[in-house]
Order: C-alpha cells, then structure tokens, then sequence
C-alpha cells in the first residue's frame, strides 16, 4: 500500500491580488506587522503568561484606536514600540540576574508591590517557587490532578506565607496559571 502525496501548497499564490484589491499598501503592512506580533506574543505568552497578557492587551488596543481614530502609519509606529518593548523584557531580565523560568514568577511578585518589596527577597521566593513548580512538574499529568496541584499549591503558599504582606491568593492563583501554563508539557529529564 503506498501512501499519496498531497501537495498542500503553505503560500496561497491569490493572496496579493486579493489584498490589492481589499487593503492598501499600509493597510496590508499593519495586518501583517499585527499578526507577526500576535503571532511573537503567542509563543511567548507560554513562558510569561503576566507580562505577555499586557503586551497583548496594549497590541489590541492600538488596533482597536486604530479602527477608530488612527492612520494605518500611526498604528503601525505604535505596533512597532510593542515590539522593542518585547525585546527589552530580554535584555531586562539579563540585567536583572534572572533565568528564563524565574523571570515569568519575579513578574507575577513584581505585579503585587504591596506584597513584597525587597528584591533580594524577591529573587529568592522565585527560586523556592520554581523548584517547588518542577518538583509537581515532575509527575506525569501533573497539571490534571488535584492532588498534585494542591500539594504544589500548599508547597508555595508555605514560600510566600510569612513573607508576603498581601494579596496572598491572588498571587497563588497566579502562580498556579503561569506554572500550569509553561510547565504542562514539562520534560522530566530536564529536572
């Protein structure tokens, strides 16, 4: 039995004569510097679920002012400063000593300046809480039993109990998203 080979073509040869005729030339570069960076936020999004949603947010507004008040070269300067600004969180998280991993819990603490305001402080319930996330990350299938998600939970809420001055839950809940989030698909050779 040979299987047939399906020429499913990735570039669609009509596109440009159809976008001609629906958008103009800045028109069309704004939806594709858009959806670049949707598309950048989306795959980012997994590792920083906090600081991506504001990113994501603040593209959606400028697209939505834009429908309503802007030119299209106006929008598209203003797309193109939420794309620097995703590519200084790098260089931030660089100047600021932190992995990839730790980054996306330092933003969910840094959220709450009420709650801790200490960065050294900070920087060490990061490091408690990633290795509490991959210790739970460990388990197969962790991320759809309540057992362990309640032990990670209860894990966590003992890093941040005596140091935490407020919002507590919403900072658990937080955690338990963003670790959900990156860790669900966890590689357990990694740990």
């Amino acid at each position: 039995m040979r299987l047939t080979c399906f020429d499913i073509p990735i570039i669609n040869y009509d596109f440009p004569a159809t976008a001609n005729e629906q958008k103009s030339g800045n028109e069309l570069k704004l939806v594709l510097l858009r959806q670049i960076l949707n598309d950048e936020i989306k795959v980012r999004s997994i590792k920083n679920l906090v600081k991506y949603k504001k990113l994501k947010a603040e593209a959606e507004r400028i697209i939505s002012d834009y429908h309503h008040f802007f030119d299209s070269l106006v929008a598209m300067e203003k797309l193109v400063q939420v794309a620097k600004v995703v590519n200084e969180e790098d260089e931030r998280r660089l100047q600021l000593g932190l992995t990839d991993e730790e980054e996306a819990f330092y933003e969910v603490l840094a959220n709450h300046p009420n709650a801790v305001q200490d960065f050294k402080l900070v920087k060490e319930l990061v490091q408690k809480i990633l290795a509490e996330v991959k210790k739970s990350a460990s388990q197969p299938d962790w991320y759809k039993k309540d057992d362990t998600k309640a032990q990670l939970q209860l894990a966590v809420k003992k890093v941040l109990r005596f140091k935490v001055k407020a919002e507590l839950q919403e900072i658990l809940d937080e955690i338990m998203e963003q670790a959900e989030a990156r860790y669900k698909e966890y590689d357990m050779s990694v740990a």
